[in-house]
């Protein structure tokens, strides 16, 4: 049994490494297909065979084809029906033509959305300039600044459990306003108030919330905390931030938010295995039947901070974060996030990664931590060039396009947003690429996701129209059916 089933898979092995009429596929770089065969010879489980209208593959040397064989959570061949049968040879199959009238794309990737963040925004009071759909409920849309704080008004005049603090998510300075704490006080002096900004780049309290929490030290006179004081503030917040019931409440409305937007992975840039929330959150999306996969990136900068010991074991204690992936959790090798504050720590810690060879993940919350992320990096490549870094910077709204575009010159990859929620994905006027192989690149994932090739990860999101050249807009415009995670089909959850 065994010998018959090993020589199924490896015709098909060599079938997706091998160049033929079809597709030629170039051979897997990582024992991770080895293991999915062995997987799939162990279980004897046929292969299946989505049909569609048309599969946009993001791969440029193979634009489209109308069949793709997925088996072990992988993609094993594309092209033709005819083509893909031919090339599975006597392994066994069936067909799928559920999608045999949509459109196939990659997955969509949202590289800057922080799952804990999204599990505790969607499981808050969302107050936000448009109307968010999220789950079970919906949002209390506020498009001018008087209209946000009368939402807060009607919010905090709101039955609630005794001493229960308002969390909010969803305001954007751009439809609201400048907000701090005494326009917060004047819309609810009693009742204890934290906003969580749309970005996740700002938390505002109000008095009653500082009060409560008993939050200390460096307080700004608006209680706007960014940057370093963000993290401040959630060491005092955080108990009842990152509760149970608020998380159970935010990560089932986000697993179904998901696959309704076409998207399957995301990426956390700046996590820790042991911290409360971070512990909790792993342990939901390691489940198999999760909708989404995700890239958990270490958080450098608070391992270098709790270091007292030589640099060599800062180095260890962030490869044993490689340790904790498994399921639909992985953590990528040798990368970090580093948190752009106090300027004498994170120069340190970058020249440390920097010369390791890590590709680092900066993440900036203000203005003046941008062009400190700017100066260290101009700094290390004319110390200790580096052609190929990859360094992620993502920066503030609010920061200056100057910053941005000599980042790129220095071989960064920039983005417009700080780690927050997922967003609505946008078909660009050139293609889906800056929703699939682009961030895919970015957290140097391009060989799994973000396009459509053998060996990669079976992530698809399925579209009923094809997205129209020279157009953007938002993705669920074209309708979405819902998305493919591993092989198994997830239809967006209908009212």
């Amino acid at each position: 049994m065994h010998s018959r089933w090993a020589g199924r898979i490896l015709a098909v092995a060599m079938a997706c490494a091998c160049a033929s009429a079809s597709f030629a596929a170039e051979p897997v770089k990582t024992i991770r297909l080895l293991d999915e065969v062995r997987a799939q010879w162990a279980t004897a489980q046929p292969a299946r065979i989505f049909t569609a209208r048309k599969i946009l593959t993001g791969d440029p040397s193979h634009p489209e084809a109308t069949a793709v064989a997925v088996g072990g959570g992988l993609v094993l061949a594309l092209g033709s029906l005819e083509s893909v049968t031919a090339s599975l040879g006597d392994f066994p199959y069936d067909i799928d033509g559920r999608f045999e009238g949509k459109v196939i794309v990659p997955g969509f990737i949202d590289a800057n959305a922080d799952p804990v963040f999204a599990a505790i925004a969607f499981g808050s009071e969302v107050i936000a300039a448009d109307d968010w759909k999220i789950p079970g409920r919906g949002a209390r849309v506020a498009r001018t600044p008087e209209q946000y704080l009368e939402r807060i008004r009607e919010a905090a005049a709101e039955p609630a459990a005794r001493n229960e603090t308002l969390f909010t998510w969803g305001y954007d300075a751009r439809s609201h306003g400048a907000l701090g704490r005494e326009a917060l006080d004047k819309a609810s002096p009693q009742r204890a108030v934290v906003v969580w900004s749309r970005t996740g780049d700002a938390l505002i309290l109000n008095s009653a919330a500082i009060d409560k929490y008993a939050v200390s030290g460096d307080i700004p006179s608006d209680a706007r905390f960014t940057g370093v004081a963000q993290e401040t503030a959630l060491r005092f917040i955080g108990r009842d931030l990152f509760s149970p019931r608020q998380f159970a409440r935010g990560l089932h409305a986000l697993r179904e938010w998901l696959p309704a937007h076409g998207i399957t992975t995301l990426a956390q840039r700046g996590a820790l295995p042991r911290f409360a929330p971070q512990a909790v959150i792993h342990e939901a999306l390691d489940d198999p039947l999760t909708t989404f996969r995700t890239y958990f990136i270490a958080d450098g900068t608070a391992i270098f901070r709790e270091a007292t010991v030589a640099e060599e074991n800062v180095l260890l204690r962030t490869q044993r974060f490689w340790t904790y992936g498994r399921g639909r959790v992985e953590w990528p090798l040798q990368q970090v996030a580093l948190l752009a504050g106090n300027a004498a720590d994170f120069d340190k810690a970058f020249r440390l990664y920097w010369r390791a060879e890590y590709q680092l993940h900066i993440r900036a919350g203000t203005v003046a931590e941008s062009e400190l992320a700017l100066r260290i990096l101009r700094a290390r490549q004319a110390a200790d060039p580096r052609p190929q870094h990859r360094t992620t910077v993502a920066l503030p709204a609010d920061a200056p396009p100057a910053i941005a575009d000599e980042l790129g010159r220095l071989g960064a990859v920039v983005s417009a947003r700080v780690q927050g929620i997922p967003e609505r994905p946008l078909a660009a006027s050139k293609g889906l690429a800056s929703i699939t192989s682009t961030p895919a690149h970015a957290i140097q994932r391009e060989n799994y996701i973000g396009s459509i090739k053998a060996g990669s990860y079976a992530d698809f999101a399925i579209l009923e129209s094809e997205p129209p050249a020279g157009v953007t807009l938002p993705v669920d415009h074209l309708g979405i059916w819902g998305t493919v995670l591993g092989g198994r089909p997830q239809p967006a959850a209908r009212k």
